[in-house]
């Protein structure tokens, strides 16, 4: 009978030794330098606390995770395909031309929480397409000869500068 209750308790230890083995290094998370993170717990889908984290190791159990979301500045550029494809516009008169244009932004710690809220994962897509109706209703403002030829190309920019910022 003590044989078996030494049996059964090695057994128990050898489990416990395992799970440990296991589960230690799953319940450490990171966040990257170039990220800030929300923590959320993979189990109820609930953020707790709603600050950004700043880098760093976090030992937060096997059911916690984090939420990453660039710090450093994004560039984009329209001229390619998608939502960075090249603006297309219309004047005032109705004339429709094409932008290329080049813009950087940065998500700010305070905001993260807001961000994560309103859109999860597709902040970029809803980003990039408010930007591209703001600039289009801008645009809406000036005739063709203005950008190309009255000397309101610098206004313009200023202007859609001051709608990105």
């Amino acid at each position: 009978m003590e044989s078996n209750t030494k049996s059964i308790l090695i057994c128990c230890g050898g489990l416990a030794l395992l799970l440990l083995v296991i589960l230690l290094p799953v319940s450490f998370q990171y966040v990257n330098f170039t990220e800030y993170g929300l923590r959320y717990n993979t189990i109820t889908k609930k953020v707790d606390p709603t600050e950004a984290f700043e880098a760093h190791r976090y030992f937060g159990g096997p059911s916690i995770a984090y939420h990453a979301y660039p710090k450093t500045v994004q560039f984009v550029v329209f001229n390619e395909t998608g939502l960075k494809k090249p603006i297309g516009m219309k004047d005032k008169i109705g004339g429709s031309f094409e932008v290329e244009m080049n813009m950087g932004y940065q998500l700010l710690k305070e905001s993260i929480y807001d961000i994560f809220r309103t859109y999860k994962f597709l902040y970029e897509d809803s980003y990039l397409t408010n930007i591209r109706a703001a600039v289009r209703q801008k645009a809406q403002q000036y005739s063709m000869l203005d950008f190309v030829q009255d000397g309101k190309r610098e206004q313009l920019e200023v202007e859609i500068g001051k709608i990105i910022s």
